[in-house]
Parts: structure tokens; sequence; C-alpha cells
């Protein structure tokens, strides 16, 4: 029997908002991103990390992305992805 392992992976995420109201806008994105369920979120001061499984994960960071690009503005986004991430609790 074949057992199929889904692939996790571990996204670090920061986002510069290049407009005055820079904190209301990252706070917008984090608020969004943590409503999602089946990942994990840890937000520290300058960067926020989502575990989970690869297809969950990366269309979390797809769809809010987008959806903050519609705003208009200039926003800019930083990301590093990491395969089999390493436990982190």
């Amino acid at each position: 029997m074949n057992v199929i392992k889904k692939m996790r992976v571990g996204v670090e995420i920061t986002m510069y908002a290049l407009e005055d109201s820079y904190l209301a806008r990252v706070d917008q994105f984090l608020e969004r991103i943590n409503t999602y369920e089946n990942v994990e979120i840890i937000t520290c001061n300058m960067s926020t990390r989502i575990f989970g499984e690869y297809d969950v994960v990366m269309n979390l960071v797809q769809q809010e992305i987008k959806k903050d690009f519609d705003q208009g503005g200039k926003v800019s986004f930083v990301m590093k992805v990491l395969n089999d991430p390493i436990d982190y609790v």
C-alpha cells in the first residue's frame, strides 16, 4: 500500500506597505491571514511565518497578496519558502 505524504512548507513573508498608513495596511493583512484554518501562523516583529500543507499555504499567500494589490497603492512582499520545515514549536 502506497502512502501519499503531503508536502509541508514554511513561508516567511514580510509586507512593506509603501504609504503613510502602512501600519493599518499591514495589520489588515495579518488579520486576514489569521482567519485561515489548517495552517500555523507565527507573527514576529519583522515577518510572519506560515506553516502547513503546500497547496493550502501557497493558495493562502496567493489570494491574500492579490487582495492587497487590488486595494491599490504601492506594496512590496518579500518571501522565503522552505520545503519540509523543521519543527517550529
